[in-house]
């Protein structure tokens, strides 16, 4: 129940062979205010009639946001990030309409109408993943050992990319992306090795870092 966990509790329910039962007993019983319903006892059949509308619009609803939308989420940044597709790309016109072809409601409900609103959700997605790696490599005891290496891309913009190496604590060996930082002015090892330390402190490892390879 959306309603239930914005006030930070968990209601559950058990939708036997498809019925919505339950559910609509619950949202009459706590939530009548929501609806607009005043009293379950003084209701007429119009009333009912409004009711069980609204509530079928709201389970709707609650399945599309919960279920159905975090996948589309998941599945439109991956879309974006992987095939390098511009935040604007979600605004183009035959784009739109080649997904309401599919499920015109669900894109309604769904696809922001602004390519900012895809931007905001990739950085959050972005500090969402960096702190699960931040946590993965606190919780293992073991030495992290960094490799790197510095090469230019074909925009001619100097790249630095590192990797940490672990082993967690399952026992398995594990290596993570921390960063592709940008290199401006000297290649040299101070320049680098200033990186190297920012990004080893900002990762919270500094104090298990074991051996740093690099390519020469």
């Amino acid at each position: 129940c959306n309603t239930c966990m914005q006030k930070g509790q968990t209601t559950l329910y058990a939708m036997t062979n498809g019925t919505t039962s339950q559910p609509k007993t619950h949202i009459r019983k706590e939530h009548s205010s929501l609806l607009g319903i005043e009293s379950m006892e003084t209701s007429n059949l119009e009333t009912g009639t409004r009711r069980q509308q609204t509530i079928h619009e709201s389970l709707r609803k609650a399945v599309i946001s919960k279920v159905a939308g975090q996948s589309f989420r998941d599945t439109l940044l991956g879309w974006l990030a992987d095939a390098n597709i511009p935040f604007t790309g979600i605004e183009h016109p035959l784009f739109r309409q080649l997904l309401c072809l599919l499920n015109r409601e669900l894109v309604q409900e769904l696809l922001p109408a602004s390519g900012d609103t895809v931007k905001a959700w990739m950085k959050i997605e972005f500090q969402t993943e960096k702190e699960l790696i931040k946590r993965e490599l606190t919780q293992s005891s073991y030495k992290k050992h960094p490799t790197f290496d510095l090469w230019t891309s074909p925009n001619q913009y100097a790249l630095l990319g590192i990797i940490a190496h672990f082993v967690d604590n399952r026992q398995q060996l594990q290596f993570r992306l921390l960063g592709l930082r940008r290199i401006l002015g000297s290649h040299g090892g101070e320049n680098i090795g200033q990186i190297l330390n920012d990004v080893i402190e900002e990762f919270g490892f500094f104090d298990t870092v074991g051996n740093l390879t690099a390519d020469n």
